[in-house]
Order: structure tokens, then sequence, then C-alpha cells
């Protein structure tokens, strides 16, 4: 199953591109990725919680920032109110609320979306 937002992830990565004022080839270079994977980001496809874990890291960013805006992207692909799901900040040594757990076990009632939504916060909990 393949996730599409572009109007959060697409959005968030192209403008941290354009910070840079990179080229989607120096920015694919530096992150070890090719081209069209950036192309395909920029236009809203949702990559697995690792690559954007290895992404910011490698552009000198905060990850947690990332991820953050990624869960944003997956609630806005699967159409859950994002305010539903970030209705307090997370703690500072656990970035993963129970609360955001049991929510989105309880929203997401489609196998494949529950897989992918359960690999999300595992990254985001590490």
């Amino acid at each position: 199953m393949v996730l599409y937002s572009p109007h959060i992830w697409g959005a968030f990565l192209r403008a941290k591109r354009q910070e840079r004022n990179w080229s989607m080839a120096e920015m694919s270079r530096v992150i070890g990725c090719t081209i069209m994977w950036i192309s395909l980001q920029e236009r809203g496809r949702l990559p697995h919680p690792e690559w954007v874990k290895k992404a910011a890291l490698a552009l000198g960013e905060d990850p947690h920032e990332w991820l953050r805006v990624y869960m944003e992207a997956v609630a806005d692909a699967i159409q859950v109110d994002p305010d539903l799901i970030f209705q307090q900040e997370p703690p500072a040594d656990n970035p993963l609320p129970r609360e955001l757990r049991n929510l989105l076990r309880r929203i997401l009632t489609d196998n494949r979306k529950y897989q992918k939504a359960l690999r999300v916060l595992e990254v985001i909990a590490e």
C-alpha cells in the first residue's frame, strides 16, 4: 500500500531542500537515494519512517521534528484529524505517548494501514 500526502510531506521535504538552495540531485546525493525518490516524495509519496530518520540525520536536522511532520502526513493520508493524534506534546524522554498508539489502534481498521502505522510508531519510539 502506498500512502500520499502532498500538502504535508511533499511540501515539507521541498521546503527543506529549497532552504539549502539545492537541486533534487544535490539532496539525493547527500541523503543517499535517487533523484526519482526525492521527486516522488515531493509529490507526496510517503517513505518508510526509517528513511525519514536517516534523511533528517544526513541533513543534520532533528529527526523528531521530521517524524512528527511525517505522522501528520500519515494522518492526512489515512484521513484522520491530526488534532486527535497530537492532543498533547509527548514527554521529552518518550516521544511516543501511549494515547497515540491506542488511538491509532482504534482508528486504523485496515490491517495494512495499521501495520504501516505501527512501523512508524516503532521508529519514533526508538
